[in-house]
C-alpha cells in the first residue's frame, strides 16, 4: 500500500513539472472568450476600457449608483469571486447595501455560468498584478 502511495506521489510530482502550455492556452482562450462577452454585454455601461461611468461613486437622487469602473480604479476587485459572480448572474440589486439601488441587470437568462467565469477572467486579466494579488486574498478569507 505504501509503495503504491509513493508511486502515485512520484507520478504527480513528474506531471506537475511537465510543460503546462496547454493550460496557458486554455487560460488565453478563456480570457478571449470573456473579452467577447464583455464587449457584447458590459462595455455599454462599464466602458470599452472598463473605465465605468462618470461620477460612479455618487448616487443620484434615487440612490442609484452609476456603473463603476471594473479596472484598478474601481472597487470591484475588493470583492470575492463568488460575490462578483453572483452580482453578474443575479444583478446589482442582489448585492448592493441597503439604501443603494443598482440598475445592473442579472444575466442568469443571458449568460451561462461558464460565460460569467470567462467574463471574470477577462476583467481580472486587466488588473495590475498587485490588484490581482489583493483580490485573490478575498477568495481565501
Amino acid at each position: 500500500m505504501m509503495n503504491r502511495l509513493l508511486s502515485l506521489l512520484a507520478v504527480l510530482t513528474v506531471l506537475g513539472a511537465c510543460d503546462n502550455s496547454a493550460d496557458k492556452a486554455d487560460v488565453t482562450d478563456t480570457v478571449e472568450a470573456g473579452e467577447a462577452v464583455y464587449k457584447e454585454r458590459c462595455a455599454g455601461c462599464h466602458g470599452a476600457d472598463l473605465e465605468g461611468q462618470p461620477n460612479w461613486q455618487t448616487p443620484d437622487a434615487y440612490g442609484t449608483v452609476p456603473a463603476p469602473p471594473l479596472n484598478d480604479e474601481g472597487t470591484v476587485w475588493q470583492r470575492s469571486d463568488d460575490l462578483l459572480f453572483r452580482s453578474i448572474k443575479l444583478g446589482g440589486k442582489a448585492i448592493v447595501p441597503s439604501g443603494f439601488h443598482s440598475d445592473m441587470p442579472g444575466f442568469a437568462q443571458k449568460l451561462t455560468d461558464e460565460q460569467i467565469w470567462q467574463l471574470l477572467s477577462y476583467i481580472k486579466s486587466r488588473w495590475s498584478p498587485m490588484i490581482r494579488a489583493r483580490q485573490e486574498r478575498m477568495n481565501t478569507n
